[in-house]
């Protein structure tokens, strides 16, 4: 009696190991493919406005411009990933003979 308790342990402990395990890989997958997008790259620099190390109003001026700057570059880099995507195969294959 007591082989078939340990037995139904050792079962039970590796079949909710193996759940877990894909449990969490598809979590892991996913946080990694989120925090890979562009949407994290606004967010993270939005967060960087609330930085109370400043105490000078040149300092925290100098950190706004700063901070519109590096958001005026990233939706340019945006505008110019779109208009990439939605290239047609007719605008791409002009472009290649331009530069060609």
């Amino acid at each position: 009696y007591a082989a078939a308790v340990i037995v139904m342990m050792l079962f039970m402990t590796l079949t909710s190991m193996k759940k877990f395990v894909a449990e969490n890989k598809s979590a892991m997958t996913t946080t990694l493919l989120s925090t890979q997008s562009d949407i994290n790259e606004f967010a993270s620099l939005s967060f960087n406005c609330w930085d109370f190390s400043k105490f000078s109003a040149d300092q925290t001026r100098e950190q706004r411009r700063s901070i519109a700057e590096q958001f005026r570059l990233l939706l340019q880099d945006e505008q110019v990933a779109q208009t990439k995507r939605t290239r047609s195969a007719k605008e791409k294959y002009i472009l290649y003979a331009r530069r060609g």
